[in-house]
């Protein structure tokens, strides 16, 4: 029976930052809910739309490779924001559960002192 992880929470608001300061990390928990004892391995496969070149938010992974049945795992995400303006972007969560991917939005906004 396929598993549909639970990410709470689904959108990380930074509000105003200074360019040049940055805000968090605030973190992502991701947690497997099936909690049969020989329950589904989820595979977390990686991350993306978040953390790139040039991206305003750097993401920690506090995840491994897995997450067995019942268990939980945070991703951490910081904003450093390089320019005045709103800058938003989405962490899009990649495994092999149902519903896959998932995403968390993320809206920040950087202003000169």
């Amino acid at each position: 029976m396929p598993v549909k992880l639970k990410i709470k929470p689904t959108s990380l608001k930074f509000g105003t930052v200074t360019v040049g300061d940055h805000k968090g990390p605030k973190d992502v928990t991701i947690t497997n809910p099936n909690k049969k004892k020989r329950g589904i391995m989820v595979l977390i496969e990686g991350y993306s739309g978040a953390g790139g070149a040039g991206s305003p938010y750097s993401v920690t992974n506090g995840c491994g490779a897995s997450l067995a049945a019942g268990e939980e795992c945070k991703i951490g995400v910081t904003f450093t924001p390089t320019e005045s303006g709103e800058q938003n972007a989405t962490v899009m969560i990649i495994d092999n559960a149902e519903h896959e991917p998932q995403s968390v939005k993320l809206t920040g906004k950087g202003k000169i002192k």
